[in-house]
């Protein structure tokens, strides 16, 4: 089942994954973590994944990109075998590990989230094995798990320490078992943070710094972001809304279980609710697939398992031995239906790709206008000298195939000085939007004049609190940069379009490719 749903999902390529190639690209053979080399910048959010990613880019670099996408999806694959070691923690027969694990295996999220070419399943994987660990004794491996996931996601921190006093408060182990397993996540954190301080000169990457939007729109995106993370989402609010309720019922029914009889197994919704924390405080994320959701997708799968039977349990005592059974089942079918659904805003099958290099999968990637933008950008810069300095917001899959050129992230994510100086206002969950990026006195318009780039590609750009604006003008940053093409950019069905304009700085030399069709 598992393979069917990656099946159906495969198709699914963000660009993001290829910010982190291009780190490692600079790792491998500079010996430095730079999106562009020198410039002590830290772009990516996984040290573990960025380990994983320089391995990959030892290979050819077509196809870096399907690496990533297989190995995601190993990782979630096997994080079906912790899965069911927390099933049977639980106390859950063989039916029940089964039921657990399948509704992973079927969960929309879980196998979009494992090939999307980052660090998704890697996570997944480490937390359900933490837990799976925390949740048995002796509490076998914590150590190894809980280190692991300090170096997978930066809010891994939190998670990992939130767990940690949970189990603490819950648990009856001695002292000394205790230091030793929390060792190993401490001194990861401290030669994370340790890293960043001395190499980056910040605690959090950069990307968190981009992306800091306010705390009144996070909740309204990351509410937002929990709903369209269900697989009825795009069908019918009632289903939705029924998807939701059953689940939060779910959830109240197993920890009211586990708290009067198993009080240690609370770190399962513990582990959920840190995870929804840091959803409504990031607001989300873009992507199909829901990623930040993606980790805690088997906690919530055994929960429901746990739940269905307590609830059969409670009838079972109040009604004959044959009935409880047979609701009991079609509970059970209802909860897996609603884990099923039709995932509309994540079915993208594999037969929709015509190759598996780099280009083939950004080509059909399903993010509309912007996929084709990804590519089209390549094309019109394929003839600019090493070393050129070019501006633009889509930097992943742009960004890695030009790995010869240095390039502005005018988002931010990769640019400390946009990120920095950018307030709240400018801020959404993909990064910094300057709608008036081409004034001098501007975020992102002091920042270009400060680094002075041969060229600007710019696509439209969304005002946070208004509506895109209109055509890009003909010069920009008083008169240093001149308009010299404009190129509209189409959604392969043709539903939507982008603008994709080129400006060039007075003076520069006239390259051909920024002007042919």
């Amino acid at each position: 089942m598992y393979a069917l749903a990656v099946t159906l999902t495969f198709a699914n390529t963000p660009d993001d994954g290829f910010i982190t190639l291009r780190i490692a690209d600079n790792l491998i053979h500079h010996g430095r973590p730079d999106f562009n080399f020198g410039d002590a910048v830290e772009g990516y959010s996984s040290p573990l994944h960025l380990l994983l990613s320089a391995v990959v880019a030892l290979l050819p670099a077509a196809y870096t990109g399907l690496a990533l996408k297989l190995i995601g999806v190993v990782f979630g694959a096997l994080t079906l075998w912790p899965a069911a070691r927390i099933a049977r923690n639980c106390g859950l027969g063989p039916r029940g590990v089964l039921l657990s694990t399948l509704m992973v295996a079927v969960s929309w999220n879980f196998a979009a989230s494992s090939s999307n070419l980052l660090e998704s399943s890697l996570t997944a994987f480490l937390l359900t094995g933490l837990l799976a660990s925390l949740t048995a004794a002796p509490y076998r491996h914590a150590a190894v798990w809980s280190g692991l996931l300090v170096l997978a996601r930066p809010e891994s921190v939190l998670v990992v320490g939130v767990l940690t006093c949970g189990w603490l408060f819950w648990s009856r182990a001695d002292g000394s078992r205790t230091v030793r397993w929390f060792v190993a996540p401490v001194a990861a954190a401290a030669v994370v943070f340790g890293h960043r301080l001395i190499y980056f000169g910040e605690l959090m990457p950069n990307t968190y710094h981009a992306k800091d939007v306010s705390l009144s729109e996070s909740l309204i995106w990351g509410l937002g972001y929990v709903i369209d993370s269900h697989p009825w989402a795009g069908t019918s609010n009632v289903l939705v809304l029924l998807t939701l309720t059953v689940q939060f019922v779910l959830f109240i029914v197993a920890a009211n279980a586990w708290r009067r009889t198993s009080p240690l197994l609370l770190l399962l919704p513990l582990a959920i609710l840190v995870q929804v924390a840091f959803i409504l405080r990031s607001g989300g994320d873009w992507m199909f697939g829901a990623r930040h959701w993606a980790p805690v997708v088997p906690a919530m799968a055994v929960i429901s398992v746990v739940a269905v039977r307590a609830c059969t349990h409670a009838l079972a005592a109040r009604s004959r031995a044959s009935r409880p059974a047979a609701v009991g089942s079609v509970l059970m079918g209802l909860v897996l239906l609603l884990q099923a659904g039709p995932g509309l805003h994540t079915y993208h099958p594999a037969w929709l790709l015509d190759g598996v290099d780099n280009r083939d999968l950004i080509a059909v990637g399903g993010y509309g206008p912007y996929s084709q933008s990804w590519i089209t950008s390549t094309e019109m810069t394929s003839c600019l000298p090493t070393g050129t300095v070019i501006a633009f917001s889509e930097i992943g899959y742009f960004g890695y195939t030009n790995r010869e050129l240095r390039v502005i992230d005018t988002r931010g994510l990769t640019d400390n000085q946009i990120a920095g100086n950018a307030g709240p206002s400018l801020k959404l969950r993909t990064g910094v939007h300057d709608p008036h990026w081409f004034d001098t006195d501007s975020v992102v318009g002091a920042a270009l004049i400060d680094r002075d780039p041969d060229i600007l590609l710019v696509l439209p750009t969304a005002d946070p609190h208004a509506d895109e604006l209109g055509p890009q003008p003909p010069t920009a940053l008083g008169g240093r940069y001149t308009r010299i093409r404009s190129r509209e950019v189409l959604d392969p069905d043709g539903t939507g379009s982008l603008t994709l304009t080129v400006y060039a700085r007075t003076g520069s030399p006239d390259y051909p490719c920024l002007r042919t069709e």
